[in-house]
Order: C-alpha cells, then sequence, then structure tokens
C-alpha cells in the first residue's frame, strides 16, 4: 500500500475541552500508524478486510425560522470561527483558499465528478449554494492525514433556509459518487447518515468515506444553522472519527456565532 497518497483535499474536510480534542486525535495517529501497517505487504496473504456500509441518511432536517439581521461583514464572520487556540497544538493552519472565486466543479486539469454535482459534496457551502453575503473558512492538518475543516456562510434571511434544505438534498443525491485524482487513480465516495445531538437553531450531520489507491479517509460532518448563517464543520482522519470530537467542537462553534449572550 502507498501511505503517502492522500485523497484530494478538498473532500477532506473541519470551544471543546483541549484535553478531550488532544486524546481523540491520538487515538486517531495511532490508529492510522495501525491502519498502515495493517495494509500489508505481499507476505501478509490478507485480503484488506470488508468495509461495513455506512448508515443511510435520514430525512431532510427543515431550517428555522430566521431572525435578525444576517452577517455582512467578512472581517466579523472571520473573528466567528473557531480558531488555533482550541484546537490541538498538533494541528496546523492552511493558508487561506480564496472562497469568493472556488467553484464547485473540478479544477483545470482534473477530471470531473461523476455525476458533476457531487463535486459540491464537503466544500464550503458559501460555494454550494449561490446568494451567501459573506463567507469565510478555516482549514487546519494534522497527523496521518487528520484534518479538521470549518467554514460558514451568512445569507439573507429568505434564502439560508433554502441554502440549508439544498445542500442536504445534494446530499442524498450523492450517496455514491468517483472520481480521479491528478495521477489518474480512482476515488471512490460514498455519502451515510451520522447521529450527533441537536445545535444551533438546527443541524444535520452526515460521513463521508472516501477511498483512493487502498487509503481510506472518514469524514464526520455536521451542517448547522444559526440564525441566518451556516456554518459547516468537518473531521476527517483515516479511521472513524469520534463523534464526542465532532459534537465538541460544533457545539464550539455555535457558542461563537450566537455570541456572547447566548452562553
Amino acid at each position: 500500500m502507498r501511505s503517502n497518497r492522500s485523497p484530494n483535499r478538498a473532500t477532506r474536510r473541519s470551544t471543546a475541552a483541549r484535553s478531550a480534542i488532544g486524546s481523540a486525535v491520538a487515538l486517531l495517529a495511532l490508529a492510522s500508524t495501525l491502519l498502515v501497517a495493517g495494509c500489508g505487504g505481499s507476505d501478509s496473504g490478507q485480503p484488506p478486510a470488508e468495509q461495513p456500509e455506512l448508515p443511510p441518511l435520514g430525512p431532510v432536517v427543515a431550517a428555522a425560522p430566521v431572525t435578525g439581521a444576517p452577517i455582512t461583514d467578512r472581517g466579523r464572520l472571520d473573528a466567528l470561527l473557531l480558531g488555533p487556540d482550541v484546537l490541538p497544538p498538533n494541528f496546523t493552519a492552511l493558508p487561506p483558499r480564496n472562497d469568493g472565486q472556488q467553484g464547485t466543479g473540478a479544477a483545470a486539469g482534473e477530471a470531473p465528478t461523476d455525476p458533476a454535482e457531487c463535486a459540491a459534496v464537503l466544500t464550503p457551502v458559501g460555494t454550494q449554494h449561490a446568494g451567501a453575503l459573506t463567507q469565510s473558512s478555516a482549514q487546519y492538518e494534522g497527523p496521518n492525514f487528520a484534518s479538521i475543516d470549518i467554514d460558514a456562510a451568512s445569507f439573507a434571511n429568505d434564502v439560508a433556509a433554502q441554502a440549508f434544505t439544498g445542500v442536504q438534498e445534494v446530499l442524498r443525491r450523492c450517496a455514491r459518487y468517483s472520481s480521479t485524482d491528478s495521477s489518474q487513480a480512482g476515488i471512490d465516495y460514498r455519502v451515510g447518515g451520522l447521529a450527533q445531538p441537536p445545535a444551533g437553531d438546527a443541524s444535520a450531520a452526515f460521513q463521508v468515506r472516501t477511498t483512493s489507491d487502498g487509503l481510506t479517509l472518514e469524514s464526520s460532518v455536521a451542517l448547522v444553522q444559526v440564525g441566518s448563517t451556516l456554518a459547516q464543520v468537518s473531521v476527517t482522519a483515516p479511521e472513524s472519527v469520534d463523534p464526542g470530537v465532532l459534537t465538541d467542537l460544533t457545539a464550539a462553534q455555535v457558542r461563537e456565532l450566537q455570541g456572547p449572550e447566548a452562553r
């Protein structure tokens, strides 16, 4: 198995108690080391274990009624995203991407996703649905292909519900899709349901399993509505993510968006 290849970064997605998150990440790092060792060389004699099917996605969650003014200032939204001070020290911030120009299709020279609309899965909410008044994102890379991706977009009050519903509807049309990377290696994606406690005004969770050239990454993702702002928090690792890590990060992000009066 080649352990130096990661599926397309765009599919890897990202204040809980620092010690709890740090412990979970340490376990994920250990699990990924075992995964690489267990992939087996030619002398292992053991075929790779079959992965269990992901649970199905449940019904689309309805958005909550929106009251209050949307966020229109990019700097204000930037300041509301969880920062590196609440993440484990072994996670490094990646350079910011240009959300305003990032589309949902394949980049130049890359093979298209099949079906094409599934290229939107795990991209920032503000690029998945038109009409964002402002958007922001932060990406952190950890050991052994682990990552945390957080993005948020604020919409006009009458558009927020459409965006919240639209993101979920695409997921249900993309239970399985595929693409290839720059070296033409095939990438297989599976989307499934994920149990998470309610968060914000409305929330939905899902998971994505990305497999390429023998390497599998598991992404656990929460989509949450706070007023007219939608936030997406994604935690990715080579093994199943502890659900509590996503729960704590999502709750922390919701508190930031709600403001000090809600704490």
